[in-house]
């Protein structure tokens, strides 16, 4: 079935636990279709929601991350993944900057600014823009007046997959390729980690099929299998040290069957979760 997302099974399911750390102005609920599958592997999952719009982000990553892992992280596991999407992850970055957990796993960025959005850039000038989006909005500035200028390379294994499919055709503050959100380029982390790119959109990041694989594929084995049969057609892999490249114009068949894949709906069934159908068209009515 399309969509459907199969099990990798893990050795032990109750050894290691994934937090999930949403964006900007969102909430745990676009991270929904992520704790579903991960959880379906048998992952201990956390997908809290923070106040994104109004606490400063230098705030979150020094005191509500740290106080949030240690009330709530159980004793004893063996590992702890994060999986971010976009500002998450500057905040995960912030907090293991000086509260690294002594058992960190494997990360995974989706569409996070790791230099910035020009679209913060570009809303900022407006006065009635600052007052609305919070403080925050200035921390996802570029240049120095940005909280990703603050943060170190990845010294972790980690996985960067981005989108370069725009929300709209039209005119956009962003240099191509982008999501809509975030420049590929921005995307960028270095150090460590390996650099995918996408053709989907900032919000699809969270919830198509093809990306959800590709988060369990790396957080059950890690990096070595990634440059190796990619888990979808659609996804590109770039080496750490490799110049970015954006993914290559889809074959005519491959066009219609993600066109046939999106107006199609999911399954509940394919992820054990009824809800899943009313939130798949709830996300696709906004893309």
């Amino acid at each position: 079935m399309p969509g459907a997302i199969p099990s990798l099974q893990t050795a032990d399911p109750r050894s290691e636990a994934v937090v999930l750390l949403h964006g900007w102005y969102s909430s745990p609920i676009p991270m929904k279709r992520l704790e579903w599958a991960l959880r379906r592997e048998g992952y201990q999952v956390f997908n809290p929601a923070y106040r994104s719009i109004r606490v400063p982000l230098p705030t979150l990553a020094s005191e509500y991350l740290p106080d949030y892992l240690q009330r709530n992280i159980p004793k004893g596991l063996r590992r702890i993944h994060f999986v971010t999407h976009s500002m998450g992850g500057l905040l995960l970055r912030g907090s293991l900057a000086t509260h690294r957990p002594p058992k960190l796993g494997r990360v995974v960025f989706l569409g996070t600014p790791h230099h910035g959005s020009e679209a913060a850039d570009f809303w900022s000038k407006s006065a009635f823009c600052r007052w609305l989006a919070g403080p925050n909005l200035a921390s996802l500035q570029t240049g120095p007046a940005g909280y990703s200028v603050t943060l170190g390379p990845a010294d972790y294994e980690a996985l960067v997959i981005a989108g370069d499919r725009p929300l709209s055709p039209f005119w956009s503050p962003l240099p191509t390729p982008h999501d809509g959100k975030v420049s590929v380029a921005s995307t960028r982390l270095a150090g460590s980690a390996r650099h995918v790119v996408v053709p989907h959109t900032h919000f699809a990041l969270t919830i198509r099929a093809e990306i959800i694989r590709q988060v369990m594929e790396f957080l059950r084995r890690g990096d070595a299998r990634l440059g190796k049969n990619p888990p979808h057609p659609n996804l590109r892999c770039v080496p750490p040290n490799d110049r970015i490249q954006t993914a290559s114009p889809l074959p005519r068949e491959t066009e219609s069957a993600n066109r046939a894949f999106t107006g199609h709906r999911i399954a509940a069934k394919s992820l054990d979760v009824p809800a899943l159908n009313t939130l798949s068209e709830h996300v696709q009515g906004h893309r």
